[in-house]
Order: C-alpha cells, then sequence, then structure tokens
C-alpha cells in the first residue's frame, strides 16, 4: 500500500535532488574570432556535447566553462553563416585550458527582412499548456483519445468500453473540462454524458493537442473550470512553398486485446498560395478482454461484453492566401461511429449505441498585419451538429430506445496588439449556443410506447468580451493578466407536471479573469503562481434531464441549479541546468455551487429493477486540492529517464469526500531513441496507490492499489517506411481504475503493431541548395531542456534536404536557420514539432550571396 504521506515526501524529494550539485575545479575557456579578419565573434554558441551544457562569447568573444571534471571533451562552436569547427580538450583536475578558435565564414550577408513576426510571442496563451505531437501521439498507439491524456500529471481516463473514455482534470470532466476542435468549441449530445467530448475525435485525426490543467485564462467561458484540451487536427504544411507538391500517408495498426484494426489515408499538397490536407480512416474494435483475477494465463482469457465499436471519418483542410498577411481556412468534419458498446458494471445492464454523428464546418479568417500597434485579426464562424442513438437496456426484458441531436454554433473574433513593446493585449468577442433535444421509448416483448421527451428543447446562449494582457516588465518578470464578462441564458420547453413544469428559464451574467505572474530566478528556474476565476454554467443536462443511467441509477435534472465558480490558486517551480528539467506545482481550487448527482432516497426510481434516483443539486462549497510534478534526466544524449506524479484531495464542505478523485498517481517513463539510425524504444510504469477515500453518496467504492508496465518501439525502416511494435499490461494484470466509471477491470496484455508509408505524389527530392537565393528563418522554440534538445532541434532541421545550416541557441529558446528557396517552412517547423517542440516563426530573411 502506497501512504499518502510518504507519497509527498517521496514526491518532494526526487525534485529537490538535482538542485543540488558537487563542485570541480576544471576551466575551458578562450576566444572565438573571424578566421579571415580577425574580428572577434560576439554570441557564438560554444557546447560541451557530453556535459549537455553550452555557453555564449561575450562582447569581446571571449567564453567559458568552469566545474569540469578531468577528462576528455569534444568542444564545438557554431556562429551563424559560419562553417562550425569542433576541437579536442583534454583537462586535468584543476586545470585551465584555453582554447580558442577561428570561424571560416560562408561568404554570404544579410539584405532587408521581407517577411517578419513580433519578436514578442502575442499568439500564445498567457498560460502554458502541454503539447503532444503527432509523433508522440502515433506512438501511444490509443484506442481513443482521452488515453493520449493519461501521461500528463493533473490527469486521468475513466474507461467505458473501447470508446467511450472521459479525461478528468483536478477530478473534474464533462462540461468542466473545455474541448476545442480547431478552435471550435465540442460539446456532447447523449444527455447520459456517453459521447465524451474526446469519443468523436479519433487519435489518427490529430496533428497534435494542447492540454492545459486548472482553469485557463479569461479566454475561455463557460466550463473554464478543470482544464483545457486544444486539438489541431491534420493540417497542410506546404504554406511557404513556391512550387507545388504534393505526398500521401497510409498509416495501419493492430491492437490484439480488443482485435482492433485501424487504417488512415492522408494526402496534402500545396504552395505558398493555397494548401490542403485531406484524410480518410477508420476502425473496428471488439470487445476488450480482461485476465483472470485467479489464475495466469499469457493472454487475456474473458471478455467484457458490449465494449466494442467500430468508426469512420473523412476531413478536409484547406488553406487559401489571397494576398500577404491574409489567410482564409475551411475546415469539414464527419464522423460516424456504429456498434458502439457501453458495458455496465451489473451483468443484466447495458447500453448499445446504434449510430454516432458529428459534423464539423468552419471558416476562418486570419490578418496578418507588422505594424508598431496592431498586430494580428482571427475571425472564425462555426456549425457542429451532434447526434446520438442509443438502446438502453436495463434488468429485466423492457428497453428504451433514445434518440438526441444536438447543435452547436459558434463565432467569434480576436485582436492583437503591441502596445509601448512592453504590453501584448489581446482583445476578443465570442458567441456560443447549444441547443439539444432528447425522446425515449419504451420497448416491451412484444409493443412499444411512443416517444416521451426527457430533454425538452433544452437551449444554453453564451456570449462573452474579454481583454488579456501580458506584461514584460523585464528579462526576468512577466504577468499574465485577464478579465472577462459572460452572459448565459438557459431555457427548454416545460414538462406538464413535476419538477420540470414550470418556467424554465434562466439569466446569469458572471465575471471572470485571472492574473499569473512569472519571475525567472536565474536562467535556470523560475517561480510563478496564478489566481484564476473560472466559472461553468449549469447544461441543459445538468437542468433538464430525466431518464436512465449506466450506473443503475434513474436521473433527474434541477432547474434551479446555480453556475459553478471555481477559485483557483496555484503557485510552482520549474528548472532546467545541464542533463536535468523539472517542475513542481500546488494548486488549491476552491468551488463553489459544485455541481453532481447525489443519491436520492427520498423518491422511487420510475422504473422497477434499478438501483434508485440520483438528483443533481449544488454542492455549497467543495475544495479539490493537489501536487503534480515532473522530472527529467538525461543519462546520455539518447537516454532519457522521466518521472510524474500527481496527488488530489478533494472534499466538501461537511469534509466528506468529493467524488472523482484519482488516487496518488506515479509514472516512471524510460526513453531511448537513436536519431542517427531513427530506432527508439520507451518503458512506462503506471503506479497508481489505493483510493480508500471514495464517496459512497455518489455511488463509489473502494479501489486497490495496482502496478502496471507498457513497453513500445519503433524504426523508420526508411525515408518513406516506420514501423513500431508494443506490449501494454506486460504482466497481464488484473486491476481497476478508481474512475472506471462501470467499475470493470482494465484491459489485459496487448501486443500492438503499426506501419506507416509516405509516398511523395509530385515535386521531387532535390540535392543540396546552394546559398544564392537562401533565406535565413528564425524560430522560436518551446520545451527545450538541455543541449540533447538543441542537437535534436539541429539535427531534426539540417535532415531536410533544403536546410543549409541550423544554429540553436538553447538559453533564448530560438533557433536561425539558412535554408534553400525551395524549402517547405511548414514541413520544416512539423519536423521540429515531432520531436516535441512548439515553435512559432518569428522572421523570414533574404540571405544574398556575394558575386
Amino acid at each position: 500500500m502506497i501512504h499518502d504521506k510518504s507519497s509527498i515526501i517521496l514526491l518532494i524529494s526526487f525534485l529537490l535532488w538535482p538542485v543540488f550539485s558537487f563542485s570541480q575545479a576544471g576551466v575551458i575557456k578562450g576566444k572565438v574570432i573571424d578566421a579571415e579578419t580577425g574580428t572577434t565573434l560576439v554570441g557564438a554558441t560554444v557546447l560541451i556535447e557530453s556535459e549537455f551544457t553550452d555557453a555564449a562569447t561575450d562582447k569581446n568573444g571571449i567564453y567559458g566553462f568552469t566545474s569540469l571534471n578531468a577528462g576528455s571533451y569534444y568542444v564545438e562552436v557554431m556562429f551563424l553563416g559560419y562553417q562550425k569547427q569542433t576541437r579536442l580538450a583534454v583537462l586535468d583536475t584543476q586545470d585551465t585550458l584555453t582554447l580558442d578558435f577561428g570561424l571560416a565564414p560562408l561568404t554570404a550577408k544579410l539584405t532587408e527582412v521581407v517577411v517578419t513576426a513580433s519578436e514578442q510571442d502575442f499568439l500564445n496563451e498567457p498560460m502554458p499548456a502541454t503539447r503532444m505531437e503527432v509523433t508522440q501521439i502515433e506512438r501511444m498507439a490509443s484506442t481513443n483519445t482521452a488515453e493520449l491524456m493519461e501521461e500528463v500529471g493533473g490527469v486521468s481516463v475513466a474507461r467505458a468500453g473501447n470508446w467511450g473514455s472521459k479525461p478528468y482534470f483536478q477530478g473534474m470532466t464533462d462540461s468542466r473540462v473545455l474541448m476545442f476542435i480547431d478552435g471550435i468549441k465540442t460539446t456532447q449530445s447523449c444527455p447520459m454524458g456517453m459521447d465524451a467530448c474526446t469519443a468523436t475525435i479519433e487519435p489518427d485525426m490529430i496533428n497534435s493537442v494542447d492540454i492545459l490543467v486548472g482553469p485557463g485564462s479569461a479566454q475561455f467561458g463557460s466550463g473554464n473550470m478543470g482544464g483545457i484540451i486544444s486539438i489541431s487536427t491534420i493540417g497542410p504544411r506546404y504554406r511557404y512553398l513556391d512550387k507545388f507538391k504534393a505526398d500521401l500517408d497510409i498509416a495501419g495498426r493492430y491492437k490484439s486485446v480488443s482485435n482492433s484494426r485501424t487504417g488512415v489515408l492522408t494526402f496534402k499538397g500545396g504552395n505558398k498560395k493555397f494548401d490542403f490536407a485531406a484524410g480518410a480512416g477508420g476502425g473496428w474494435h471488439g470487445n476488450y478482454k480482461i485476465p483472470s483475477p485467479d489464475s495466469y494465463t499469457f493472454f487475456p482469457q474473458s471478455e467484457i461484453p458490449h465494449s466494442g465499436f467500430n468508426s469512420r471519418w473523412l476531413h478536409l483542410n484547406a488553406r487559401y492566401r489571397p494576398g500577404t498577411g491574409h489567410q482564409i481556412s475551411f475546415i469539414s468534419q464527419l464522423y460516424r461511429g456504429d456498434s458502439i458498446g457501453w458495458p455496465s458494471r451489473m451483468p443484466d445492464t447495458y447500453t448499445i449505441i446504434p449510430k454516432e454523428k458529428r459534423d464539423l464546418l468552419a471558416v476562418k479568417y486570419e490578418m496578418e498585419h507588422d505594424g508598431s500597434f496592431f498586430k494580428k485579426l482571427e475571425a472564425s464562424i462555426g456549425y457542429q451538429p451532434m447526434f446520438h442513438n442509443m438502446v438502453n437496456y436495463p434488468p429485466g426484458s423492457t428497453r428504451f430506445n433514445g434518440n438526441s441531436q444536438t447543435d452547436n454554433y459558434q463565432a467569434s473574433v480576436k485582436t492583437y496588439f503591441s502596445v509601448r513593446e512592453k504590453h501584448a493585449l489581446t482583445v476578443g468577442i465570442e458567441g456560443f449556443i447549444w441547443k439539444m433535444n432528447a425522446d425515449r421509448q419504451t420497448i416491451f416483448e412484444n409493443t412499444s410506447s411512443p416517444f416521451v421527451s426527457i430533454l425538452n428543447q433544452g437551449i444554453m446562449y453564451e456570449s462573452g468580451l474579454f481583454v488579456l494582457d501580458r506584461f514584460v516588465y523585464n528579462d526576468q518578470f512577466t504577468i499574465d493578466a485577464g478579465l472577462r464578462i459572460n452572459y448565459v441564458l438557459s431555457d427548454a420547453l416545460p414538462a406538464e407536471a413535476g419538477i420540470l413544469s414550470g418556467d424554465l428559464k434562466d439569466e446569469q451574467l458572471v465575471w471572470t479573469g485571472n492574473i499569473a505572474p512569472l519571475y525567472r530566478i536565474n536562467k535556470h528556474l523560475s517561480l510563478y503562481a496564478s489566481l484564476v476565476k473560472g466559472f461553468n454554467a449549469a447544461t441543459p443536462v445538468d437542468r433538464f434531464i430525466n431518464a436512465p443511467m449506466l450506473d443503475g441509477f434513474y436521473h433527474y435534472g434541477n432547474p434551479d441549479l446555480r453556475p459553478e465558480i471555481n477559485i483557483s490558486k496555484k503557485v510552482g517551480i520549474r528548472g532546467m541546468h545541464n542533463k536535468w528539467s523539472w517542475s513542481a506545482e500546488y494548486f488549491h481550487n476552491s468551488i463553489t455551487n459544485l455541481i453532481e448527482r447525489g443519491i436520492d432516497a427520498s423518491v422511487a426510481s420510475p422504473i422497477p429493477g434499478l438501483r434508485g434516483v440520483r438528483r443533481s443539486q449544488n454542492i455549497t462549497k467543495g475544495v479539490i486540492t493537489g501536487l503534480s510534478a515532473y522530472m527529467s534526466y538525461y543519462a546520455t544524449s539518447s537516454l532519457q529517464i522521466a518521472l510524474n506524479a500527481s496527488y488530489l484531495y478533494g472534499i466538501d464542505r461537511g469534509k466528506n469526500p468529493l467524488p472523482n478523485i484519482a488516487p496518488f498517481e506515479f509514472n516512471p517513463k524510460i526513453t531511448y531513441e537513436n536519431l542517427e539510425k531513427d530506432f527508439w524504444l520507451t518503458l512506462r510504469a503506471d503506479i497508481a496507490a489505493e483510493q480508500n477515500r471514495f464517496a459512497p453518496g455518489y455511488a463509489e467504492i473502494y479501489t486497490p492499489g495496482y502496478v502496471v508496465f507498457d513497453f513500445s518501439g519503433g524504426w523508420k525502416v526508411s525515408k518513406l517506411m516506420e514501423l513500431s511494435v508494443g506490449m501494454n499490461n506486460l504482466a497481464n494484470r488484473y486491476y481497476r481504475k478508481h474512475l472506471n466509471m462501470a467499475q470493470l477491470p482494465e484491459p489485459g496484455r496487448n501486443v500492438s503493431a503499426s506501419i506507416k508509408i509516405t509516398l511523395p505524389v509530385i515535386g521531387k527530392e532535390t540535392g543540396k541548395p546552394k546559398l544564392k537565393d537562401a533565406r535565413l528563418v528564425t524560430l522560436k522554440i518551446e520545451g527545450m531542456a538541455c543541449q540533447f534538445c538543441a542537437k535534436t532541434v539541429r539535427e531534426r532541421s539540417e535532415a531536410l534536404p533544403e536546410v543549409i545550416q541550423s544554429i540553436v541557441y538553447l538559453q533564448d529558446g530560438k533557433a536561425e536557420i539558412i535554408v534553400g528557396r525551395e524549402v517547405s517552412l511548414d514541413e520544416l517547423t512539423e519536423s521540429i514539432e515531432r520531436a516535441g517542440f512548439k515553435v512559432q516563426i518569428l522572421s523570414v530573411v533574404p540571405y544574398e550571396h556575394d558575386q
């Protein structure tokens, strides 16, 4: 058993470990000059790769490394426009070695800027998020999108068969976690919440996911409580290419535990005027198998009935640029699911979803301007209809056939400004409409009843106006602040009698905001904090539901529910030094009017055989607090050891446990990646303590602790083909996660395999470009923790055929890359992003060769 106090002590101990270091007396220093003219080179990058450390030359061209052990070191020097140079340094203990460098120039010079962006990071969200890139997503080989987030601290996943898994952010899910697909807010169609926001977007459709744990900035309206999920789907990548180019990606995957087979076909093409990405895919997933709790078998034998599903999807993302600084995007998606099973802990109770639909149509317009005040404008409009049909099988011979239809409409405008080079302002206005209608039919052995409404024309209007400001006081201190006013109207057609009769209209005006300072103590360590007021308006489901659920209870809504308010406080520390990077965070969510469905013993279930009635209610006050931490250590340039841990504690005003609180979770991970041979291996452990603080008043039960291991690996056979294999639940362990909605065991041992093939269709690869007509690209890169990260960025970029030279500045978080005329900058940024970094193009400058 893992105890809470010892877990916290362990968590703090491994975070403080890298802060303390030992001192050695060896020194390497020297000067860097132009080999032809003797001019000192200021700002040249000097690095010792084996020590994962670097330095920059000062105004006199001087660099220095201290506290080095005796031994041999390869010292490498790089400077933009010069050939890099590497020399061997042999150092004795307490020795000072002088090593000067003279770099040969590339005989080129810069001309005027033709395309530029702000030096400050105006376009990112005010509070940082964890980004998962397509490479990491592909390697995880997840059946559903919720499973992708299990490696993020503070996020837990609740399984409901293979399809309906839900992510929980600090104990919150559904409408308390905002999800955006290509910037369009996504809700649910099922009044039971079976189609979680992540259920109708499959991993193969995703290019990247940004995950913010805890409420976000004042940019976000209702639902800004537990976290933000922002998904970017398969997108074009040839925005900066002069000549038209196109390629075709084909991928397939197999998973043994559910006999799952998935496939995807993606066609991308375009040039600097127009580019597009079109994709199609789908999968067939059987019931997942579980191990025996009493005996060991190599492969799981028993299966969970009604846990499989089938799916198929189409996707199009096209961009047209009518002129410099202007872009119009069109996004269309179609998702179809069928034969979707939703199992229950009661053997004779389950649900089948014969049909699930989600469509998306969106148009976006972007205008960039390099003025001293106005920087950018973004406008979007989207429509997202959803349909859900289900057949509920309660105990006995009676069945319930239900249909629900949801229509989402969204429009928004955001503008970005720079004020006196100290303030980055964002001003925006948005509107959102959520329309929902659901009815149910009772089916007997020989007859059926007419359809009756269980959510009668529910609707929620939401509009918001917000202002955000990022104030950069100096290189050490930055503060983000925001303010938003929200108007929410909710209504439905009343029932003839009962709790859903009478006037159901409700209006709310809610102010929200945030303030988040960050102080950089030195180049290795930063402190940060935030205070956020978020809210969640009671949804049509919360207020008007009237139906049986898969937990075996009959659920009633409550028209008198008040909006949930979350006052979230956060304080943390993060740093990086040499081979180490780490972060630790404490958070405290004080939630007023928390909406939960408690057991109501005073009312009998209208359907015989169910466990009772649960009714939506406001808990006067609840507190969810906890810790999350991360540490990474590069043992070598190819071997990384990472540790991720989180702890949650939730109580109501009466000191009773809140539901949906995950136990202490600890996830060590070892990754070996050989970039030269394009080969990688990963071993990960999922460790959870027992959860003995459960909420019986919300139908929760005790959950034992567990330890589960996963293994995966892959090899890029050639430039066109990549293979990967994996094994989940290596020991075929029988276990259950606390948040499993049906309180069923998790899948047993699973063997997976996948293949991906990329075929060039239009546009041939060329040799290394010449300096003539070359361009200099400056990138901002987030997520670099050590020199291995910088090396990865450099090698990834220089591996592209049109890249001449790449210089990475670790401390500044930037890279300067000289590229040929035919390079695709989208392909360049995607290559770096696939390694797990977030990239923004700051400027593009001609690099003119001397005649």
